[in-house]
């Protein structure tokens, strides 16, 4: 599901990832006049493992994802700051299965990777995986 904003100035476009109303939902936000995305994945009470799919970004490029996400002893009732913090390559193929604790929650960073990124994530080495 795709949906126009009206009168948002950050954000231009939002997809509907998954949901289910009263239990668990996940919306990818593209920035406005940019090529970056915010996706944000938030649960009930019942932990679940939500699945990602990043199909809503552009063909033929990479991305680099930075992942705030519960820790694997996060609970709301217990343990509620406990978070972890990632940073992955991604592209439109990407799905990835993201474990949300009882009322926990994901946010996600997604920004297009350049070459010289690439240069970057891999130390200087001259072999860059370039193949999604």
């Amino acid at each position: 599901i795709t949906t126009r904003l009206v009168g948002s100035e950050m954000c231009k476009e939002t997809d509907i990832l998954e949901a289910e109303p009263g239990d668990y939902i996940t919306i990818a936000r593209k920035v406005k006049g940019k090529n970056e995305w915010y996706v944000g994945g938030i649960t009930d009470e019942n932990s679940r493992e939500a699945l990602i799919d990043f199909s809503f970004l552009p063909k033929g490029k990479k991305y680099q994802a930075v992942i705030y996400a519960d820790g694997k002893k996060a609970d709301w009732r217990t343990n509620p700051k406990e978070y972890v913090i990632e940073t992955r390559t991604v592209s439109h193929k990407t799905k990835l299965r993201q474990k949300l604790a009882p009322s926990g929650g994901v946010a996600i960073s997604i920004k297009e990777l350049w070459v010289e990124d690439c240069f970057q994530e891999n130390k200087g080495s001259s072999l860059i995986e370039l193949s999604a």
